[in-house]
């Protein structure tokens, strides 16, 4: 009996242990086999399997001319955890990750790298392979900047101290994570380095993974127990983030109608951070600090508008605030919110957000601040400069050599900023030195990175609520929150519909008083006209024969609005020349964005319904996804009466472009669809009119969910590809997802170098030959292409004039936007 306890306990543990073990590795998938190389490909003069490893060696007889690979060909990787043992001797080796191809040269890879070596200087480090260099060195924890350059904010250990775990000539295990863009490296358990990938021109979401061996003198290095957990439908995987949660913190009523509207400035934020950023979820919690305090679960960002002082809200709540940042919560503070006493409050906000406004340190005038010059960072993105009164707070208390901070809005006050006698907010020794002696520059907005790795920004305005509807001021506090979320700023920030001053009056904590003077406000911030019939029937048109078209009409009957197909023609205005008859209408079609006409008559749709949901929650919408539909008319009568889908899924949803050319064989079809960030070549090849491959042409294009981003395609009498996109999209990239220079030699970005806002493009059918033809558009739709070459196309340039352009685009022309 005591024989079979003793056998059940030892069967009971080695049960628990394997359990334990199994735990562990969870959701891995070992990607070796041990035995051969399925899956991997590499040249087989340098890569074998040895000893259950896969091996690669050099030698005197046998060397490579450059660094060679072997690729895992099981597909691309985003999100994921590795797990690997690696054993060399003699030479450099390295794990490739969300990795690219060199175009005309097999076997050779370039991205990130976990690199290690037989010597002492470079295991652990994060080094980019034909892809900016080392980026984290060994015990270092850096921020990468839109500069390419990585900066030093922390450290994850010493050097020295981390290569003394590693085993010479031996097994070491090697664990890599990439979560966003962030990216962990640790060599036998301890972390060697860790990287946060800011620059948005040459970070990359996803790729292939490889392993390298290296040139030089020879070598060799095995690799065996691969195991890979990849993170399926998020950001890097999938190219969409999970939704990022922005909890907003409204404070109490306060001044009086106008300012320190906290939460109709909340709510006005929130609702414009929604439009700008569809994958973003938002809060708004009213009347300070919630009493719930589960609204904060899953926050990437909490932003803090609010009465401050001893009054500030977050006060009584300083170690909950601080065990949400610890874990990478983002912080943002507006106006009064910036504000806490000296002391353990004030040494938070240094760490949380790198400054605080401090009584008789810093002051609250009211003033007007220019701001002209921007630093390059993704806060800045989109913002034009601007001029602006409000009680711009300043002299800050930062944190000391400014460690961490970047300043985002500075300008110089003037004397009569300081008009006011000493007190705890409107003078002292210490500010009029700075500004009356030493005429040093103020900095009102700042951003901060933490040893953290989270981030926080400080901005002094807000006081006059109207301000939010100034474009710029609103968008670089739109943009601050989506940094410090740690989401990716569009390369023309964040983009919102004009604010009305209806959508301002929206939620004020108290009525307006009788001298309320709304036009002065309408022409002081230049706001967009109201949707409403009221304000639309007080104001003047610009053209008035249009409006007197419209009003015939109306009075001899027709319904302006009417939704009815037979109605349709009718309230066109047609050219004396031509004729207008109704081709197709619902239920067959729905929402049409874009046509085109193929080789035998047929048009093609971009019917979408799936565009911006977030503006029209009660729109059922498609889960299935938007269609590609073709319509046809079989009897001669100008009325299409058969249809059919040729594609319907997610990945085209609001496709703003259809292209459609016919196979060499003429029985297929090959068609371009632009669809968010992406250009597909959707291929039906048997002329069933179903689409058979999906192929990527370009991808990386801004503008998603937004008109402004990539329109369509048109084949050209000199057999290319011309297209252009909106000033949304920023960027286009090849189907690698590497940034295209095009035949003049310039990177294809909206980054003033020479190109910015809307473009207009041309290529070949594969998408080589890349050229740009013009830019700085605002909108610009369907390029077209005359019998004599000369382009054409329409441009919405209604940036508040209400008005909109045809434009000869000359080619290398600078449109003025």
């Amino acid at each position: 009996m005591k024989y079979l306890l003793n056998l059940f306990l030892v069967v009971v543990s080695a049960s628990l242990l394997a359990a334990t073990v199994f735990a562990d590795d969870d959701g891995f998938v070992s990607i070796f086999d041990g035995k051969t190389l399925e899956d991997w490909d590499g040249n087989p003069g340098f890569w074998r399997v040895e000893e259950g490893a896969i091996t690669g060696q050099t030698t005197p007889d046998n060397p490579t001319k450059g660094n060679t690979f072997i690729i895992w060909r099981g597909g691309e990787i985003g999100n994921f955890e590795l797990k690997l043992q690696y054993r060399i001797v003699g030479g450099n080796s390295g794990i490739q990750y969300r990795s690219f191809e060199v175009e005309n040269n097999k076997w050779v890879v370039g991205g990130y790298q976990g690199d290690f070596e037989a010597g002492e200087r470079y295991s652990g480090i994060l080094y980019g392979e034909r892809f900016r260099g080392i980026l984290a060195d060994r015990g270092d924890k850096t921020v990468i900047g839109d500069d390419h350059k990585p900066k030093v904010v922390g450290s994850v250990g010493e050097s020295k101290e981390i290569q003394s775990k590693i085993k010479k000539e031996d097994w070491n295990d090697y664990h890599i994570t990439a979560q966003g863009f962030n990216f962990t490296h640790r060599i036998n358990g301890v972390v060697t380095c860790e990287c946060a990938d800011e620059d948005a021109e040459m970070r990359r979401k996803s790729g292939i993974l490889a392993l390298q061996l290296h040139a030089g003198p020879p070598m060799k290095v095995q690799f065996r127990n691969i195991r890979l957990k990849q993170v399926r439908g998020d950001a890097a995987a999938t190219g969409r983030d999970r939704k990022k949660k922005v909890v907003f913190v409204a404070g109490t009523r306060s001044h009086g109608y106008g300012s320190h509207e906290h939460y109709a400035g909340c709510v006005l934020l929130a609702k414009s951070l929604q439009q700008g950023m569809p994958d973003f979820e938002v809060e708004v919690v009213k009347d300070g600090w919630p009493e719930d305090a589960d609204v904060f679960e899953g926050a990437d960002a909490i932003v803090m508008y609010a009465d401050g002082g001893e009054r500030h809200p977050v006060i009584p709540h300083l170690a909950t605030m601080d065990k949400m940042t610890a874990r990478g919560v983002g912080v943002v503070c507006i106006h009064y919110g910036v504000e806490v006493p000296r002391g353990e409050p004030g040494d938070h906000f240094l760490k949380w957000i790198g400054g605080y406004f401090e009584m008789h340190w810093s002051v609250n005038p009211h003033w007007t601040a220019k701001f002209d010059e921007f630093p390059d960072h993704a806060i800045t993105r989109g913002v034009k400069p601007f001029e602006i009164n409000d009680e711009w707070y300043y002299h800050m208390r930062f944190r000391e050599e400014m460690e961490g901070v970047t300043p985002i809005l500075t300008d110089l006050p003037g004397p009569r900023t300081l008009v006011r006698p000493d007190g705890t907010h409107s003078g002292n020794p210490h500010v009029r030195a700075a500004i009356q002696q030493r005429k040093e520059p103020q900095h009102v907005a700042w951003a901060a990175l933490r040893p953290d790795g989270g981030r926080g920004f400080g901005f002094t305005g807000g006081h006059n609520h109207w301000n939010w509807g100034d474009p710029n001021f609103r968008k670089l506090v739109l943009n601050a929150i989506v940094w410090c979320a740690k989401g990716e700023v569009p390369n023309s920030g964040v983009g919102d519909s004009p604010v009305t001053l209806e959508k301002l009056e929206d939620n004020q904590d108290y009525d307006p008083p009788e001298n309320f003077n709304r036009d002065s406000i309408r022409e002081r911030l230049r706001l967009a006209p109201s949707n409403n019939g009221a304000a639309a029937a007080s104001r003047k048109t610009s053209d008035s024969e249009p409006s007197e078209r419209l009003t015939q009409k109306a009075e001899a009957g027709g319904d302006i609005g009417s939704r009815d197909p037979a109605e349709a023609v009718s309230q066109l205005d047609v050219h004396a020349g031509l004729k207008a008859k109704l081709f197709a209408a619902e239920p067959m079609i729905h929402s049409v964005s874009n046509i085109d006409i193929d080789h035998r008559g047929r048009v093609w749709v971009c019917d979408v319904v799936n565009y911006r949901r977030f503006r029209n929650e009660d729109h059922p919408g498609c889960k299935e996804g938007d269609r590609i539909l073709i319509l046809e008319d079989t009897n001669g009568d100008g009325r299409a009466d058969r249809w059919k889908v040729f594609y319907q899924g997610s990945d085209i949803d609001s496709a703003h472009g259809v292209c459609v050319l016919p196979t060499p064989d003429g029985r297929g079809t090959k068609t371009i669809v632009s669809a968010g960030a992406n250009v597909f070549v959707l291929t039906d090849q048997d002329g069933d009119d179903r689409a058979d491959k999906k192929d990527l042409l370009f991808t990386g294009i801004g503008g998603v969910q937004h008109d402004h981003g990539i329109h369509a395609f048109v084949f050209g009498p000199d057999g290319k590809l011309y297209f252009n996109f909106g000033n949304m999209a920023g960027q286009i990239r090849d189907k690698h997802g590497n940034p295209i220079t095009d035949t003049a030699g310039n990177v294809v970005q909206a980054n003033r170098q020479p190109y910015q806002e809307g473009m207009v493009f041309r290529c070949n059918l594969d998408g080589s030959e890349f050229e740009t033809l013009g830019w700085n558009f605002r909108n610009n739709w369907m390029v077209t292409v005359d019998s004599f070459g000369t382009l054409w196309q329409s441009d919405n340039d209604d940036d508040g004039t209400r008005g909109a352009r045809i434009n000869y685009v000359m080619e290398f022309g600078n449109y003025g936007y």
